[in-house]
């Protein structure tokens, strides 16, 4: 329906100071109760107060879904309902406490097809079979997401039952007025979910008939232009046929004769008919006077009278051709403007043309645009002239409203609401960058302006305020070569000097990252880290800018200049523009120093303490502490009061933890090359966990050698490691370590992202797991870099705190293609054994064993008591033997024994060789 609010509406109220939402008697239906139970149990209740019988047949049900426009979907009503009841439109499959109720007239209805973030509303006929929503529960508009709020209840209209108070007595469209913004203003009561007690029936304390107290006086609360000969006013509550249906009440000069009046059944609307038809182009004036309410005291409305022009035209020439919607932050402020050209080859007429879309505004100025002419449309009208003192084709909009830095529609319509030039921007591809200092132009007049494709950054500096000012605001568009921002890698723009000072310094450019961490800015002005696959860098301004709310795992890109303060370097942001959410935040790397190359990184620190627990600050504070690191080395941990971890941590952390946080920097002398600290972000930071190993984890088995036997799933084949989770439960061993070195156990860790998205590295119980060693990394969160090396025949499993689950020493026999080294049955009691044909991804019990190191030949070679708890392990024969750590490291060689002592020896799992070549496993307590 081609329609829209007008400036008639805007007069009745800026002249009488009216409300769209004012309160008499009941004047119309209104939605009384609305329910979104669980699974089917939804329905919508409608209370007819009005002291009359209701055709329903002139009323519709209309519905949004995940955000749009009115209305979406629409459902007839039909039927008649008497005063003081109601009806119950219901899911078919709802309960039988709904479906069944004794008092109330119920109707099965896809009405009923909604969720809580779908806007569902009530229309009505205005008497020329043309509907307007009249009352609803959400608003048009984008996607709200689970839910709208309903006074203090989050996502309100989400699981919840919806009860209209008793004092409500209108319909209402303004979803903030009915929503409220607590409980006490708020229109609804909300009751938890499938709460049905108060459905069937409702009552309203005001009157919904003629009373002798009535002296409210009826007013026009909207008009509508329905066509050039037809114009619907509503009003505040019902009025008599007599006055208005009298056309001589209503006059439209010049020349313009009100030849019918028809009032509607519900009496607070009349649809009037003119002639001539209204003119495009043409000032109005209006007067209405001597409308008179239902009531026993017979209110006459005070007379109104006013101006307006109206606006026909439905032509293709007008285009939108330049869009400035932001500006550098430390430039003049309030500059959004867009650009208006008519193409075609006569003048076309503005004046009661609104903007719709965008910076919403109504021309009500006599605004003719010449063929081949521009117009500039301002956000506000005293910066633009700031700016641009040289254009005088502008037209100030001056009511707060703004172009979006994320991107929109602009639509300008006439005042029959046809749309007459839309476009909608983006910040990004397929658009131009957003970039602060240019705006974007259709440089071809002669091309589809709603392509992307067919629009550039400005080239040309217009502005007399600064040399970094681009446009051609009212005037044809440049396009020339514009000034390049240049996105950087952020290792780029972090390399410094002998100093410790930026070699970038002053240099404008544009980054592009994951936001790590929380703003240690809270309240005006922003300081938070971005972190690329390069390195990260931290983003500062004094002021917030375009109202960016930091939130860990955005994808943002920031334009600005290369700072430092005290050392840090810094991105002075002039734009923030957000290019996705949700991303996985990696593992932290692991450091035992800080320096330079820890500078706004993701770090975390193993095993340290507290140098002196009393500098734990007390909450509200900021505070540097000293912490020692598991080299023995003092660093600085700073506290920033932001983060609020000691408004959680109120006592100091004893003992040994783990640190987690973003590296920083304050030193406030040249050269800068110390101050080093880690800022840690949340409570889970400051990590205290044991991290025990599990029990009955190992790495089940390996292949040192695969180059066509077991595909990788990609065509690849790479060496692999097997692990068996027997623990009883489920295991995430995201955050384990994987090492083929005993001495470096934080070697390379089981990651929880993949290309910023999380990676579920859950092995279930009693199932098989496949890590592929010795790849790039590249291919997926089970490809790890470590390598398995005969040189060097280990591999170790261990937990985020660095103790072992499970380790393997394999032989140099399992290095040949095909062949396989692992637990015998699973089960390494049973033996350590040479696979001829590996089992990956499934038992071992069905693999071909080669050879059994644990297997007894006829007085093959045992110990008692094993595993070993005194001094003493005894062996079932003299020998001579050679004893190994579970890394391959020999700990002593004996001759010619049966007893060997074992009370140096360190709790762990050694391997005992005889010269014969007998292996046993050995486990000291």
């Amino acid at each position: 329906m081609n329609k829209k609010f007008t400036l008639l509406t805007l007069m009745v109220l800026s002249i009488f100071g009216l409300s769209l939402n004012s309160q008499a008697q009941t004047t119309d239906l209104i939605i009384s109760e609305y329910a979104e139970g669980s699974s089917n149990n939804k329905y919508i209740e409608l209370y007819n107060g009005t002291g009359a019988t209701i055709d329903l047949s002139n009323y519709e049900m209309w519905r949004i879904s995940n955000g749009g426009a009115w209305p979406e979907s629409t459902v007839a009503l039909s039927g008649m309902l008497l005063d003081g009841e109601v009806i119950v439109l219901a899911n078919s499959s709802a309960d039988t406490a709904i479906t069944n109720l004794s008092n109330a007239t119920t109707l099965f209805s896809s009405a009923t097809f909604f969720n809580g973030n779908d806007a569902v509303g009530l229309a009505k006929d205005d008497g020329t079979g043309t509907f307007f929503l009249i009352d609803a529960v959400g608003t048009h508009g984008p996607d709200p997401g689970s839910g709208w709020n309903v006074g203090d209840t989050i996502n309100g209209t989400a699981e919840h039952t919806l009860v209209r108070k008793d004092t409500v007595c209108s319909p209402d469209t303004t979803w903030t007025v009915t929503a409220g913004t607590n409980n006490a203003n708020s229109q609804w009561i909300v009751y938890p979910q499938n709460t049905w007690t108060y459905a069937g029936s409702h009552t309203a304390s005001c009157s919904s008939g003629p009373t002798s107290s009535d002296t409210t006086k009826p007013e026009i609360i909207t008009g509508q232009f329905n066509s050039t000969t037809s114009v619907t006013l509503v009003f505040s509550e019902p009025v008599t046929s007599a006055t208005a249906q009298n056309t001589a009440n209503y006059i439209f000069a010049p020349g313009i004769t009100v030849t019918n009046a028809v009032l509607s059944s519900s009496e607070d609307t009349v649809n009037l008919t003119v002639s001539p038809s209204f003119v495009n182009g043409t000032q109005y004036g209006v007067s209405i006077t001597s409308i008179v309410d239902t009531s026993a005291n017979a209110n006459m409305m005070d007379p109104f009278t006013g101006a307006f022009y109206f606006n026909s035209y439905t032509g293709t020439d007008l285009m939108i051709t330049e869009i400035y919607y932001g500006q550098n932050s430390s430039g003049i402020q309030d500059l959004d403007y867009f650009e208006v050209y008519n193409a075609g080859s006569s003048s076309i007429s503005l004046a009661g043309m609104e903007i719709s879309s965008g910076m919403p505004f109504e021309i009500q100025t006599n605004v003719v645009l010449a063929a081949g002419s521009y117009m500039i449309f301002a956000e506000n009208l005293d910066s633009f002239n700031l700016a641009f003192p040289t254009v005088t084709n502008v037209v100030g909009i001056n009511n707060g409203g703004s172009l979006s830095g994320g991107g929109e529609t602009i639509e300008l319509s006439n005042t029959l609401g046809d749309v007459v030039a839309s476009v909608s921007y983006m910040s990004s591809a397929p658009w131009p960058g957003y970039t602060a200092i240019e705006s974007i132009e259709l440089c071809d007049l002669t091309t589809d302006y709603t392509d992307a494709a067919n629009w550039y950054v400005a080239g040309t500096v217009s502005s007399t305020v600064g040399d970094m000012l681009y446009g051609t605001p009212g005037s044809a568009n440049s396009c020339a070569a514009p000034p390049v921002i240049p996105t950087y890698d952020i290792a780029t723009v972090r390399t410094v000097d002998a100093n410790g000072e930026p070699d970038s310094l002053g240099v404008y450019c544009a980054v592009e990252g994951i936001v790590y961490g929380v703003d240690l800015d809270g309240n005006n002005g922003i300081s938070f880290t971005v972190i690329d696959e390069t390195r990260g860098i931290n983003i500062f301004n004094f002021n917030d800018v375009d109202a960016y709310v930091v939130t860990e795992g955005d994808e943002i890109r920031v334009v600005g200049e290369i700072d430092f303060y005290n050392g840090l370097i810094e991105l002075f942001a002039d734009s923030i523009t957000v290019l996705s959410t949700g991303n996985c935040i990696p593992f932290p790397t692991i450091v035992d120093a800080l320096g330079e190359e820890t500078e706004s990184e993701y770090i975390e620190m193993k095993n340290v303490t507290l140098a002196d627990p009393s500098q734990w600050p007390t909450p509200g504070n900021n505070a540097n502490i000293d912490v020692v690191t598991s080299n023995g080395d003092t660093v600085t941990m700073r506290l920033d009061r932001d983060t609020h971890i000691q408004d959680s941590i109120l006592s100091a952390p004893s003992g040994t933890f783990n640190l987690i946080g973003i590296g920083g920097q304050f030193d406030n002398s040249s050269p800068y090359l110390d101050g080093y600290q880690i800022f840690p972000m949340f409570v889970t930071d400051v990590d205290s966990n044991a991290y025990l190993a599990p029990a009955n984890v190992q790495i089940n088995e390996l292949a040192v050698t695969n180059v066509s036997t077991f595909d990788a799933g990609l065509g690849n084949y790479y060496q692999w490691a097997e692990f068996f989770n027997n623990s009883g439960a489920d295991l995430d061993v995201s955050g384990y370590f994987l090492s083929n070195d005993s001495t470096n156990v934080f070697m390379e860790r089981v990651r929880r992202c993949f290309d910023n998205n999380p990676a579920s590295a859950v092995i279930s119980d009693g199932d098989y797991a496949i890590g592929f060693l010795g790849t790039d990394g590249t291919e997926g969160f089970q490809y790890f870099e470590t390598e398995l090396d005969v040189n060097m025949p280990f591999i170790g499993l261990y937990t985020p705190n660095g103790t072992l689950v499970s380790g393997v020493v394999f032989t140099a026999d399992a290095a040949v293609e095909g062949y396989t080294f692992g637990a015998k049955n699973d089960d390494y009691a049973q033996g350590a054994v040479t696979f001829e044909a590996g089992t990956p991804e499934a038992t071992n019990a069905t693999g071909t064993i080669l050879s059994v190191l644990s297997i007894l030949p006829e007085n093959g070679l045992s110990i008692y008591p094993n595993p070993v708890v005194s001094d003493n392990v005894t062996f079932n024969k003299t020998v001579s033997v050679t004893v190994y750590s579970i890394t391959g490291q020999v700990i002593l060689v004996q001759q010619n024994i049966n007893t060997l002592n074992v009370s140096s020896f360190e709790s762990g799992m050694y391997l005992i060789e005889t010269t014969e070549g007998e292996i046993v496993k050995m486990i000291v307590k």
